[in-house]
């Protein structure tokens, strides 16, 4: 007995998936700074009566003279025994609701803050002001309030670190000192405990021009693909969506903002898909100056392969599965469409590959064997198992096959493309000889058992 299998080619695969990585994003670490820290030292306002008479906004200015303010640590607390290594407020419960906080910090260059965030842990609410304007709120209302102000709810136990965003820290900070401002509250002036503490924290831009650092779905095999989501290393602006191409065509749709953008197109077709941006664009950063997206920089640009859901599959096969004849030099295959990358070293006979191939389209394809891949004096039956790589339905060449063998004996063969499998029908159901190829090639019964040679051409 001898059997047929294909060799594997993956050439075409390992390409496309090394290209995918080298130019895959080049992920950049976002430097982050704290501007004032937890337990740090603060300036600090009992609220016993206003700290700015005639004008309560006026305590939360850079350049309020802080006449009579105290200073220590946070956090500020009483009635909490897990907040008790700052400054203790044990005169505060039934004498005043509110404490007022002031904390410089310094910021040299405002430009290179692309975002901040304010974390806090509070018992029971408290506003943040930083230069005057409004950046965070917790159980409070906005507004002037006043020092007898009180919470307006009660914080939940166990109390934990809450996190808020600061939108376009840009227009907030200055060259220099900076000033962060809080007013805390107590939800009832006998309120049994109280506790402040805060962190302010920046993400800095990174020096350069903004570079893809995230892309989804992944470079690699795709089985759809009409959108993509890009990630910048930081804001940009002036993204449009004729500047994203999918194999050199504009998308159709953008959405997002920020850092993250979403392209949306109609999807491309099957086999290699590559990503680009147009030399026209107008991304930029957000910096003083702007710096411009670089399209062929590392990682600008990357590839997919969109695999066809319907691949190619085997619809008939000369000499059938299963037959029994006395030599074997040729066979023939047809496909279920037309294919492309057809390739004599695709089939072999005891690992001795077909010496060359003939067809085009969906075949038949007729492969010769040179003499000794099949002994000629004995008889063979020939088995059901094949399997074909590099071969791809024209217009999909994502499809490859390799070998599934079956157990046992007959004619059952099965098909797998790479990443999902496809099983083919057994010979039974395979279709009869054409009434073209019957002609040509005619096979008398003897017995109950085929025993034509294949003839040579």
């Amino acid at each position: 007995m001898f059997t047929v299998t294909g060799i594997a080619r993956m050439d075409r695969l390992s390409l496309v998936l090394g290209l995918a990585l080298l130019a895959g994003p080049v992920l950049r670490a976002q430097e982050s700074l704290v501007l004032a820290a937890t337990n740090s030292t603060w300036k600090y306002f009992k609220g016993t009566r206003e700290p700015s008479p005639g004008n309560l906004a006026a305590w939360r200015a850079r350049d309020f003279a802080e006449t009579g303010w105290e200073s220590g640590p946070a956090p500020f607390a009483y009635g909490e025994p897990g907040f008790a290594s700052g400054t203790e407020l044990t005169d505060m419960q039934n004498r005043y609701s509110t404490l007022y906080l002031r904390r410089p910090f310094v910021v040299e260059d405002p430009g290179r803050v692309e975002a901040l965030e304010l974390a806090a842990v509070c018992d029971d609410g408290f506003l943040a002001w930083i230069n005057g304007a409004l950046v965070a709120q917790h159980n409070a209302l906005s507004g002037a309030p006043s020092y007898t102000a009180l919470a307006s709810l009660n914080a939940a136990e166990p109390i934990t670190y809450q996190y808020f965003p600061v939108a376009e820290p840009g227009s907030l900070l200055v060259a220099g000192t900076n000033l962060l401002a809080v007013q805390v509250f107590n939800v009832t002036l006998g309120s049994s405990d109280l506790v402040f503490d805060a962190q302010l924290a920046a993400t800095l831009r990174q020096p350069g021009p903004p570079v893809v650092t995230g892309i989804e779905p992944a470079p690699g095999l795709v089985s759809a693909l009409t959108r993509i989501a890009v990630t910048f290393n930081k804001a940009v602006t002036g993204v449009a969506a004729e500047h994203f191409l999918v194999n050199d065509r504009p998308a159709t749709n953008v959405s997002g903002g920020d850092r993250v953008w979403t392209f949306a197109f109609p999807q491309p077709g099957y086999g290699p898909v590559h990503v680009s941006w147009s030399p026209l664009h107008t991304i930029r950063d957000l910096g003083s100056p702007p710096e411009r997206f670089d399209p062929v920089a590392a990682g600008s640009t990357w590839a997919y392969e969109l695999l066809d859901p319907e691949g190619p599959s085997v619809m008939m096969r000369l000499p059938p599965p299963g037959l029994t004849v006395r030599s074997l030099r040729q066979i023939e295959v047809l496909f279920n469409k037309p294919v492309r990358g057809v390739e004599a070293a695709d089939l072999r006979i005891n690992g001795v590959a077909a010496s060359r191939v003939t067809g085009f389209a969906a075949g038949p394809y007729l492969f010769e064997f040179p003499a000794g891949a099949a002994p000629a004096r004995a008889r063979h039956r020939l088995p059901g198992r094949r399997s074909w790589s590099g071969i791809r339905a024209t217009g999909s060449p994502a499809i490859r096959w390799r070998c599934i063998r079956s157990a046992g004996r007959g004619g059952n063969t099965a098909w797998t493309r790479l990443r999902r499998r496809r099983t083919c029908a057994s010979r039974s159901s395979w279709p009869r000889i054409s009434r073209r190829i019957a002609t040509r090639t005619p096979i008398p019964r003897t017995g109950s058992r085929f025993t034509t040679p294949i003839p040579h051409r």
